[in-house]
């Protein structure tokens, strides 16, 4: 179910039903839960309205009291069932839910939360598990919701109304960097955009703004250091290395993530070869259409032979760190070395 019949039944004020969150966007998650905690907390004693359970420490006589138990000078009562299991979830469990959900009453609004990405499989129509019988109970009583990662152009729309909000206006280019260095997650960019209108201070923002403010994500670092690997600056590959591990980022997130770049590189060259389209790549590989943009132009800069030479490079010393014992920055500058070495052989060869 999408997140706009949400929408249109949080519009239309009937607020009671069941409700079954999941999806790896956390900010979205919160952001219509609290639209449902408004409803409560707007009334007289909503110390009494809104009762929240971790299923892992609720006893389920508990919860079908909480539903039964009238509302205290309110309408509307919101009840969040925290953590659910449903991955692991019995038959019996199930079943006492459907039944609790069958029978819920108009004033109450029951909410499923789950944190951190969840298969969506689970909850299919049809499927024959218990967390698909309880989902299927859910949709008769109201709506299961996935809330994923937004696509690039609803993304920018959100920075873009974030920024018009604090009275900021910001360039294409900006939105851009900002997700490049950043990512997608909303929370923090919510956190960079209000530090961004703070130092803008009602003038336009720019790219270079983003750049001096923002802090990057060891991705879009790790990324750079590919990209410099690419065009032969390892200088500056070095630099991002050091500064990599000043900041303590894991020697095997380096390796593995400069392995997925180089693997990237080297995927979107031979689509390109094959005449796919970019929005056939992005599928493919699974990236966002800012992150092809970032690899269609490193891989405009290397040949397949090194690509294949430096995924197969960044191989060997994932296993050599997961096997034997080394001093593992140490191994990832090795690997620099040998990047280097064979990127300067091929050019004098």
């Amino acid at each position: 179910m999408s997140i706009d019949a949400l929408k249109t039944k949080i519009k239309s004020g009937s607020l009671g039903g069941a409700y079954l969150f999941y999806g790896d966007e956390e900010y979205l998650k919160d952001h219509y839960l609290s639209l449902l905690r408004r409803a409560v907390e707007a009334a007289p004693l909503p110390e009494f309205n809104h009762i929240v359970f971790d299923e892992k420490d609720m006893r389920f006589s508990d919860l079908g009291d909480a539903v039964e138990t009238l509302p205290a000078m309110s309408d509307f009562k919101l009840i969040e069932t925290r953590e659910p299991n449903f991955e692991r979830m019995k038959a019996d469990t199930a079943e006492r839910y459907a039944a609790l959900l069958d029978d819920l009453p108009a004033y109450a609004a029951l909410v499923f939360l789950l944190r951190g990405d969840t298969d969506g499989k689970l909850f299919a129509p049809g499927g024959k598990t218990p967390a698909a019988a309880v989902a299927a109970a859910v949709r008769k009583q109201g709506l299961v919701v996935e809330f994923k990662k937004e696509t690039e152009s609803r993304l920018y729309a959100w920075i873009d109304r974030h920024f018009a909000h604090r009275g900021v206006t910001v360039g294409k280019d900006a939105v851009e960097l900002l997700v490049a260095m950043c990512g997608n997650d909303m929370y923090i960019l919510a956190g960079e955009i209000e530090k961004l209108a703070g130092f803008a201070s009602g003038r336009p923002l720019t790219a270079e703004d983003v750049r001096i403010v923002c802090c990057a994500n060891s991705s879009f670092h790790i990324f750079d250091m590919s990209a410099a690997v690419t065009t032969g600056e390892y200088r500056r590959a070095r630099a991002i290395l050091e500064s990599l591990m000043f900041s303590k980022t894991p020697p095997e997130l380096i390796v593995a993530t400069l392995g997925k770049a180089f693997c990237d590189m080297l995927l979107v060259r031979e689509a390109q070869s094959a005449g796919k389209s970019p929005a056939a790549m992005a599928g493919a590989l699974k990236l966002q259409d800012w992150q092809l943009r970032r690899v269609l132009s490193a891989a405009a800069r290397a040949d397949d032979a090194f690509l294949r030479y430096a995924v197969q490079a960044c191989a060997d010393v994932d296993l050599r760190l997961k096997s034997v014992a080394c001093e593992p920055y140490a191994a990832v500058g090795t690997l620099l070395a040998r990047l280097q070495g064979y990127g300067r052989a091929r050019k004098s060869g």
